[in-house]
C-alpha cells in the first residue's frame, strides 16, 4: 500500500492532471494505493476570496464562483465521457449551487462565521475528488471515493482542527480496510468532521497532514507528496542558483527545516510517520522522472554535516519585562497559559541571563494580537509588566543538521561576520536542535546565499573584477587567464570575470565573460566608468566571492581599495599607489583587510617575478630584525646600466628598453626614480618601518635643462647630451673596479634612491637582463646579507605573477589546498602615476 499526496498546482492544469492520471495509473501496478488530492491549483484562494468579497458587501464573488464552475465543467469535457459528464455536472452544480446560498447569506449578513468558512471552502476537494475520480475510472481503473470527512476526526476549531488521532485510526482502517491489488482510493486532503459532523478544516498543511496520518493508519509502505518542486532543497533555490535537492533527509532535518522556514512539508505531517517509521517521498509533478527527497529514518549521507540552508522573515523581537517582581514565576505561568490560549506562533521564548523578563520572537503581523493579549492579561499588575515590540524586523537563518555545538555556531557567526552581517544566535526547538541566527531582514537573502555558498556549495565560484584589462599588463593577463581558469577548474573553483573597468568604460555582467570577449564587450557594449554603480552593483549581486584585479597605475582605483575590503571584496593589485599613499591609510587598508577577512595581495608590487616582499614579511613574522635593506629595484633601469657597461649610450639604450616595452609610456617616469623610491617604501613598511614618500631622497636620471613632461621622441633625443657623461662615469668606475647601478637603500634611518658606483662584486653589480636584485641585512642575516635575484620587467612576467597572486586570493578565500609546490611564477611592474582621473595601462619596468 502506497498513499499518494497530490498537491493543487498537481492538479492545476489539464496537462498536469494528465500526468497525475499517469503517475497514478502506474502505482496502481504495484499494490493498492490511496490518492489525497487537493482542490485544483487555486481554487481554495478563490472561495476564500469569494468569502471576504462577500463580506464586505461586495459583487466579484459570483464572478469568481462561476469562474470556478467553468473551470471544472471544461476539465470534466477534457477527461470524462457524456455519461461520466452527467454525473460529475450535477454534483458539480448541486455543490456549487450550495456555495452561492451561503455566499448570498454572507454577503446579507455581512459576516461568515469559522464553521461556514469550512463549508464553502471545503467544496474545492469535493470538486476535484470528484473529477479525478471519474477520470480513472473512465481509463478503466478500480478506483472509489471515500468523503474526507468520514475518515479524519477533529475538535471543533473550525479553520485549524485539532485531529483526534486515536478515532481517526479507527476510521481510516474500517474504511478502508485491506484495498485489493491495482485498487485505487480517493479522498480529498485538508477536510475533517467535528463531532456534531459539521465539515472542518486543517489549516496549513492540512492536505499534507491528511495523507500522513492515512499513511500512519494503514501502515503504508510510504507516502510519497507530488508538488511542483523536486524534493527539499539545500536553499531556496529562488535565492540560492546552485540550490540543489537532497536525495534524502532525517525525519528532525525534514522537521527543523519547516519549522524554520522550508515550505515542502508542515511540521506535523512528520509525526505520524515518524512513529512509524514510514518513508515520505517529496516528488515532482511537473517532472516525475526526477527522483525527488526522501525522508526517513536515516536521512542518507552527511549526517552530522549541514545539509540545508533555511529562513524564517519579517519576525520581530518582543520583550516581557517584569522587573524585580516578587512573583516573576506566577506572571511567566501566566503569561504561558496566555500563549496557549490565544495560539499565536511563536518561534522561540528565551530568558537571557541576567535580565528580569522574556525575549519572544515572532511574526510581524502578530505583534499587535500579543500586545493587545498582554494588556488585557496584565493591566491589574500596572507598570510591573510591560511588553515591547522592536521596531526592527529581523529574520533567523538556520543550518540543519549541522548540530547545534558551539564550534559550529561559531564557525556561523565568523562566516557572515566576515561578509559583513551581523548576527546573533538562537536555539529553536526542542530535541536536537540546529544553529540558528538571527540576522536583519534586509541581511536574510545575503546570509543565506553567504552560508550556503561556503557549506554546501558543491564547487565555489570566485567573481574577477578586472580594472584596466585593456592595458599592456592587463592584456597580458587575460591572454594567460583561461590556463588559470581551467586550473582551478579542475579543482571546485569557478573562477569568473563579471566586471572589467578602464579609465573610460565598463561592463557588468553576473553571467560572466570569457577573457577573449572582454575588450570586446567594454568597446561594444560598456557604460561609462562609474564606481559607485559599480560597487552598488557588488552589493547588490548574489554572489559571495569578489576579488578585484587591479591592473593600472591608478590613484582613483587604489582609492577604491579600501571600500572595497571593507566590503569584503579581495583585492589583487600590480599597482603600487595603494602602498605608497600616507601612513594612515596605509594602516587602514590591513585593518580593512583584517576586520573583513578579504585577501589583499601585492607581491607584484617590487621586484617583479622574485617574491621579495614575502621574503621581507616571513623574515619578520620569524622574529627576525631587518637593518639594511639595499636593492636594485627596476627591471627597466637594470637594463640601461647593464647596456652602459657595454659600451651603448645612455640615450640609446633608454630608446632599446622603450622599444622592448620595458618603460612606461613615457621613458620620463622611469628615469625620475619615483617608482624605485615607491618598491622602496614598500619594503620598508613591509620590515615594519614607519616611513612616508616624502621623506625618501630620489636623485632621477633625467639631465638638468631637459623637460621630463615633453614627448617622448623629444625626451629620448634630448638625452642624446649626457651621453658623453655616462660613458665618462663607467669607464672612470670600471679603472675603481666599481660598477654604476641605481640602488635603493635604507637603513632605518635614511633612505635613498639614486645612480651610485658599486664594487664589482656587489650583488647589483652582477645583475644581467632586466634582474632585479634586493639584499636584506638582518640580524640573522648580518654576517652573510640575504641577497635575492630575479627577472624584472615585462608584462609577461607582471601578468603571471598577478595570476600567482590571484591564486594566493583564491586559496585564501576558498581554503584551497591543492597549491602546487611553490608559487606560480610572480612579477611586478614598474609604474607610476599621479593622476587620479585616469586609468592607464600598467607599466613594465
Amino acid at each position: 500500500m502506497r498513499v499518494l499526496k497530490f498537491g493543487g498546482t498537481s492538479v492545476g492544469t489539464p496537462a498536469a492532471l494528465e500526468t497525475v492520471l499517469a503517475i497514478i495509473g502506474d502505482s496502481a501496478t504495484e499494490g493498492p494505493v490511496t490518492v489525497v488530492v487537493s482542490a485544483l491549483g487555486g481554487v481554495t484562494d478563490q472561495l476564500l476570496a469569494a468569502i471576504e468579497d462577500a463580506r464586505s458587501g461586495g459583487e466579484k464573488w459570483t464572478t469568481i464562483i462561476d469562474g470556478i464552475e467553468r473551470r471544472h465543467r471544461d476539465a470534466h469535457a477534457r477527461f470524462l465521457d457524456e455519461a461520466a459528464r452527467a454525473a460529475t455536472g450535477t454534483e458539480l452544480a448541486e455543490r456549487l449551487g450550495a456555495v452561492r446560498e451561503r455566499l448570498r447569506g454572507v454577503s446579507l449578513l455581512g459576516e461568515c462565521s469559522p464553521r461556514l468558512s469550512d463549508a464553502i471552502v471545503s467544496c474545492g476537494e469535493y470538486l476535484s475528488t470528484g473529477l479525478l475520480t471519474a477520470a480513472l475510472l473512465h481509463r478503466g481503473r478500480r478506483a472509489w471515493r471515500i468523503d474526507p470527512a468520514t475518515l479524519i476526526r477533529t475538535d471543533d476549531r473550525h479553520g485549524d482542527a485539532v485531529v483526534d488521532r486515536p478515532a481517526t485510526e479507527r476510521r481510516i482502517r474500517a474504511v478502508i480496510g485491506d484495498p485489493g491489488e491495482g485498487e485505487i482510493t480517493v479522498t480529498g486532503g485538508f477536510i475533517g468532521a467535528a463531532p456534531d459532523g459539521a465539515v472542518t478544516t486543517l489549516g496549513r498543511g492540512g492536505s499534507d497532514y491528511s495523507a500522513a496520518l492515512i499513511g500512519a493508519a494503514l501502515a503504508a509502505e510510504r507516502v510519497e507528496i507530488w508538488t511542483d518542486v523536486d524534493g527539499v532543497y539545500t536553499a531556496d533555490p529562488g535565492w540560492v542558483a546552485e540550490a540543489r535537492p537532497l536525495a534524502a533527509i532525517s525525519y528532525d532535518e525534514a522537521e527543523r527545516l519547516a519549522q524554520l522556514g522550508a515550505k515542502v512539508l508542515h511540521p506535523r505531517t512528520m509525526l505520524p510517520l515518524a512513529e512509524r517509521r514510514i518513508p515520505i517521498a517529496i516528488r515532482n509533478t511537473l517532472r516525475p522522472a526526477a527522483p525527488g527527497t526522501v525522508v526517513d529514518e536515516r536521512g542518507g549521507e552527511g549526517r552530522g554535516r549541514i545539509r540545508a540552508i533555511s529562513a524564517i522573515q519579517h519576525l520581530v523581537e518582543a520583550r516581557l519585562e517584569y522587573g524585580a517582581h516578587r512573583a516573576a514565576s506566577r506572571l511567566q505561568r501566566r503569561f504561558f497559559d496566555l500563549l496557549d490560549r490565544i495560539e499565536l506562533p511563536l518561534l522561540t521564548v528565551q530568558q537571557s541571563p541576567g535580565e528580569s523578563g522574556l525575549r519572544l520572537l515572532t511574526g510581524r503581523e502578530h505583534a499587535a494580537a500579543l500586545e493587545t493579549a498582554v494588556r488585557k492579561e496584565f493591566g491589574d499588575d500596572g507598570d510591573d509588566v510591560r511588553l515591547t515590540v522592536s521596531p526592527h524586523t529581523l529574520a533567523v537563518v538556520a543550518a540543519i543538521g549541522a548540530g547545534a555545538d558551539g564550534r559550529a555556531v561559531a564557525d556561523l557567526t565568523r562566516t557572515l561576520s566576515r561578509h559583513r552581517i551581523e548576527s546573533h544566535t538562537l536555539t529553536v526547538g526542542s530535541g536536537t536542535p540546529h544553529p540558528a541566527l538571527v540576522v536583519a531582514q534586509d541581511d536574510v537573502r545575503r546570509a543565506v546565499q553567504v552560508l550556503h555558498a561556503l557549506s554546501l556549495g558543491e564547487r565555489t565560484t570566485v567573481n574577477l573584477l578586472l580594472a584596466g584589462p585593456t592595458g599592456t599588463v592587463g592584456t597580458a593577463l587575460l591572454a594567460r587567464l583561461p590556463a588559470t581558469i581551467a586550473w582551478l577548474g579542475e579543482r571546485g573553483i569557478d573562477l569568473r570575470i563579471v566586471a572589467a573597468i578602464n579609465s573610460r568604460r565598463m561592463f557588468l555582467d553576473e553571467a560572466g565573460l570569457s577573457p577573449a570577449t572582454v575588450a570586446e564587450a567594454l568597446a561594444e557594449r560598456g557604460k561609462a566608468a562609474d564606481w559607485e554603480r559599480m560597487t552598488g552593483w557588488l552589493e547588490g549581486g548574489s554572489a559571495v566571492h569578489y576579488l578585484l584585479v587591479d591592473t593600472t597605475a591608478s590613484k582613483t582605483v587604489a582609492r577604491r581599495y579600501l571600500p572595497l575590503l571593507e566590503r569584503g571584496v579581495g583585492v589583487v593589485t600590480a599597482n603600487k599607489i595603494a602602498n605608497t599613499m600616507d601612513t594612515i591609510f596605509y594602516h587602514r587598508l590591513r585593518q580593512a583587510a583584517l576586520g573583513s577577512g578579504a585577501p589583499f595581495h601585492y607581491e607584484t608590487n617590487v621586484a617583479a617575478a622574485t617574491p621579495v616582499i614575502a621574503a621581507v614579511r616571513n623574515l619578520r613574522l620569524s622574529g627576525d630584525r631587518l637593518r639594511r635593506i639595499e636593492g636594485l629595484l627596476s627591471g627597466t633601469l637594470a637594463y640601461v646600466f647593464a647596456r652602459l657597461q657595454e659600451g651603448v649610450p645612455f640615450s640609446t639604450a633608454v630608446r632599446e628598453a622603450r622599444d622592448r616595452g620595458l618603460t612606461e609610456p613615457h621613458p620620463g617616469d622611469d628615469l625620475s626614480g619615483l617608482d624605485v623610491a615607491r618598491k622602496l617604501l614598500i619594503l620598508a613598511r613591509e620590515a615594519g618601518w614607519e616611513l612616508d614618500l616624502n621623506r625618501i631622497a630620489v636623485t632621477g636620471l633625467t639631465p638638468g635643462g631637459v623637460d621630463g613632461g615633453a614627448d617622448p621622441e623629444t625626451f629620448l633625443t634630448a638625452l642624446e647630451t649626457i651621453d658623453g657623461m655616462w660613458a665618462a662615469r663607467v669607464a672612470e668606475a670600471r679603472e675603481r673596479g666599481e660598477v654604476w647601478t641605481y640602488l635603493a637603500v635604507f637603513d632605518g634611518r635614511r633612505a635613498t634612491v639614486g645612480p651610485v658606483a658599486v664594487p664589482a662584486d656587489h650583488p647589483a653589480a652582477r645583475v644581467s637582463g632586466t634582474d632585479n636584485v634586493v639584499v636584506l641585512h638582518s640580524e640573522r642575516f648580518s654576517a652573510a646579507p640575504y641577497a635575492i635575484q630575479g627577472p624584472g620587467a615585462g608584462p609577461e612576467l607582471t601578468a603571471a605573477g598577478v595570476l600567482a597572486d590571484v591564486v594566493e586570493a583564491v586559496r585564501d578565500l576558498t581554503d584551497l589546498v591543492a597549491l602546487p609546490n611553490g608559487r606560480l611564477l610572480n612579477a611586478t611592474t614598474d609604474t607610476d602615476s599621479d593622476h587620479d582621473d585616469t586609468i592607464p595601462a600598467c607599466g613594465n619596468g
